[in-house]
């Protein structure tokens, strides 16, 4: 009997640990919305989720991805690096809310004003 509770037990846990992650797996697009400007810009991202670890692209088209290092998803927030080719690390930090992916993007090279509000929705 103590081994069946432990293993209804651990069945429950391992099942509301997988329905509390967000899936954000899939191409994404929206606008990319500099603080620093009035005007907004495409964003385009292509996501893979195994677990918690999210991989994937992000650009602003999709002829221009660069790839996401160090992606996290930890229940409905989402977390990653993107090194363009000017060699600046943006570092995302999203949500999922309402079917959208929203958030902050913000220039890790330590100049201040360099951050960007990001929401962009399912494309596929």
């Amino acid at each position: 009997m103590k081994t069946l509770l432990t293993s209804l037990l651990l069945f429950l846990t391992i099942l509301s640990t997988s329905c509390s992650r967000a899936n954000v797996g899939g191409k994404w697009s929206g606008q990319f919305k500099p603080a620093d400007s009035t005007r907004s810009e495409p964003a385009v991202m292509v996501l893979t989720q195994t677990g918690n670890v999210v991989t994937g692209t992000a650009g602003p088209d999709a002829t221009h991805q660069w790839a996401i290092k160090n992606g996290k998803v930890d229940g409905d927030s989402i977390n990653f690096d993107v090194t363009s080719n000017n060699e600046i690390t943006i570092h995302f930090a999203l949500k999922l809310v309402d079917k959208h992916l929203k958030g902050e993007a913000k220039d890790q090279a330590g100049t201040a004003g360099h951050t960007a509000a990001v929401d962009l929705t399912r494309a596929d």
